[in-house]
């Protein structure tokens, strides 16, 4: 999953991120074709 998001945070290994996704902002592609599902 690659994601990009507005917000800066201090992260350090092995800590858990959690993140709200609004399912209107989301987009699949097709990883070989790179087309949009």
């Amino acid at each position: 999953i690659d994601a990009i998001v507005k917000d800066r945070l201090t992260v350090r290994p092995g800590e858990e991120v959690r993140l709200r996704i609004d399912p209107r902002r989301v987009h699949i592609f097709d990883r070989q074709s790179g087309a949009r599902l």
